[in-house]
């Protein structure tokens, strides 16, 4: 698909088999109502036969292949290397887009230039694609909310590209929380906006990392630097910041004691 204009966005999407929703994923970006996005494919590990899907749907696709031995937050630098659009929207392969998902948040972003990054609500579909609920929380300010939890869904976000080299992409050290910590060092340079409309079915199931994978100590530590330099920048109390980090790492850690059990 051909860049046409200065505001194409770049789809970030990261792939690992099986992948058994990539199809729903890949329809729902071809029926976008705009045409000024390319996708960008990072596959993590065995390829099979994901390059001739990807192909399929959009054949100008970008397709970034990553060993199995390298993390998660590895292969999300690699694809975030091969974007040079001005926009950047992360969508995971078992999401699904609303067809005005990519045309609301680049106009989004070109009407409010200091906002880094938009977000947008989402409605929560299970492994059958069936509605659980819909979240709407935009009437809790973003940074307000990122000070306690991550309160933003990954795959319904879109950033600056000039925002994500400022902060030098995903950091290693907060694996399985990469997203979160990078929220948190964002927030220090740029405003964050939410769209009150959800813009991506999020898919729940037990194959999720959230629900499969546990924080070890250097995440839990990326995400306390993270949150005092926020803290520092809006001058605000470190030992609130603090206690606000012991008050999300409580949970992280019994998990993690369960999880390594």
């Amino acid at each position: 698909m051909e860049r046409e204009s200065l505001t194409a966005v770049d789809v970030l999407l990261p792939v690992r088999l099986p992948a058994p929703w990539l199809k729903e994923t890949l329809k729902g970006l071809s029926a976008q109502t705009t045409s000024l996005w390319h996708l960008v494919c990072v596959i993590h590990g065995d390829e099979g036969n994901i390059a001739d899907l990807i192909y399929k749907f959009a054949p100008n696709a970008t397709i970034v292949s990553v060993p199995a031995e390298r993390s998660f937050v590895d292969a999300l630098n690699a694809g975030l290397e091969k974007c040079d659009s001005q926009y950047i929207a992360r969508i995971d392969a078992d999401d699904i887009p609303e067809p005005e998902r990519i045309e609301a948040q680049s106009q989004f972003l070109d009407a409010n230039p200091s906002v880094g990054l938009v977000c947008s609500n989402v409605t929560w579909i299970d492994s059958d694609g069936d509605t659980i609920r819909v979240d709407r929380i935009d009437k809790l300010p973003i940074i307000k909310g990122l000070r306690w939890k991550n309160i933003i869904a990954h795959p319904s976000v879109m950033m600056r590209r000039q925002a994500v080299l400022e902060v030098d992409g995903y950091n290693e050290r907060a694996t399985h929380a990469e997203d979160y910590e990078m929220w948190l060092r964002l927030a220090t340079r740029w405003e964050l906006a939410r769209i009150e409309e959800p813009l991506i079915r999020y898919r729940v199931h037990d194959g999720q990392v959230t629900k499969t994978k546990s924080l070890q100590t250097k995440s839990r530590h990326a995400i306390l630097t993270a949150r005092l330099a926020l803290a520092r920048k809006r001058g605000e109390s470190v030992l609130a910041a603090r206690f606000r980090h012991a008050a999300w790492s409580t949970p992280q850690i019994l998990r993690c004691l369960k999880v390594n059990r």
